[in-house]
């Protein structure tokens, strides 16, 4: 049977138990992330994916991972906070975060 990174991520997160902290579990990704190839482009297609998705828990997921970057514009990065905002008021302190996180890593960079 063959598994792909969206099936075995998509069980993972089936699999938390509710008090798991979906930062908890973006540790983990990007611990994970360095030992698998091409670093980890499927990895960072379902998390990126995961940003526009409908399971908060997921959205949360990929906007806690540090170790990279899911969105490649400022552009794109303010529309998908918005949409994120819009139906997650409470999310904000998080996005922000995250929008801070990945521009001082770019300007870094």
């Amino acid at each position: 049977m063959s598994m792909t990174m969206d099936t075995a991520l998509d069980y993972l997160v089936g699999q938390l138990s509710k008090q798991t902290p979906p930062e908890f579990f973006a540790e983990i990704l990007d611990e994970f992330i360095w030992l698998i190839d091409e670093p980890g482009k499927d990895l960072c297609r379902v998390l990126r994916s995961w940003l526009t998705d409908d399971d908060r828990k997921k959205v949360q997921i990929a906007l806690s991972m540090q170790e990279i970057a899911l969105l490649e514009s400022d552009a794109e990065r303010h529309a998908i906070f918005e949409q994120i905002i819009g139906r997650w008021p409470d999310l904000e302190p998080m996005c922000r975060s995250s929008l801070q996180l990945q521009t001082t890593r770019q300007a870094h960079e």
